[in-house]
C-alpha cells in the first residue's frame, strides 16, 4: 500500500527540518510527503522546498491544523495518508510498522505513540524526552467492502503529536 505523509506547518521553520529528515529516513519512506506551508511568515515554505518535498500554500491562513491537512487531501492520491506534526521526530520504523495494519481489510484505522521530546509546560515535566516510538493500535470496521478512497482518507489518518 502506497502512503503520503501530511505535514501541516504555520511558521515551522525551527522543527520543520529534523521532522522532515525522520520521514525520509524511514525504513519504509513515504511515497509522498506534502507540507502544507498555512500562510507561515517565516521560512517555512522554503525550508520545506530544500528537502524537495511537495509544498503547498493555501492563499491565506486555514486557521487550524485540521484545515491545512483537509487543504491537502484532493492532492493525494495514495492508499495511505499519515498525518504528522511539523515538531514531530518519528522512529525510524514507525512507517514500517504501521503499514502491515492495513493488510487486514477490516483495519480502518492505525496509530502509534507519540512522546515529547521537548518540556514546554509543567505538564510536560515529567513526560519522557523521546520521539515517537512504533507500537501500533488498530480499530477494525465492520465486515464488508472497503469504503471509497475519498471515506477511508479521513478514517485512516494517523496523527502523530508531540
Amino acid at each position: 500500500m502506497t502512503l503520503t505523509a501530511i505535514v501541516p506547518a504555520h511558521n515551522e521553520e525551527h522543527g520543520l527540518p529534523a521532522t522532515l529528515a525522520s520521514l525520509q529516513a524511514q525504513t519504509v519512506p513515504p511515497d509522498e510527503i506534502i507540507v502544507v506551508d498555512d500562510a507561515s511568515t517565516d521560512r517555512t515554505g522554503e525550508v520545506a522546498r530544500a528537502h524537495n518535498v511537495t509544498v503547498l500554500r493555501p492563499p491565506r491562513n486555514l486557521g487550524s491544523k485540521a484545515k491545512a491537512q483537509n487543504y491537502a487531501l484532493p492532492h493525494i492520491t495514495t492508499d495511505l495518508v499519515l498525518a504528522v506534526d511539523a515538531d514531530t521526530v518519528l522512529a525510524p520504523d514507525y512507517i514500517a510498522r504501521l503499514k502491515p495494519a492495513f493488510d487486514d481489510p477490516e483495519v480502518a484505522i492505525a496509530s502509534g505513540n507519540v512522546q515529547t521530546r521537548f518540556t514546554r509546560t509543567p505538564w510536560d515535566a515529567d513526560a519522557p524526552s523521546s520521539t515517537s516510538s512504533a507500537s501500533t493500535g488498530t480499530a477494525r470496521s465492520r465486515p464488508g467492502p472497503r469504503a471509497p478512497w475519498s471515506a477511508r482518507a479521513a478514517a485512516r489518518c494517523s496523527a502523530a503529536t508531540s
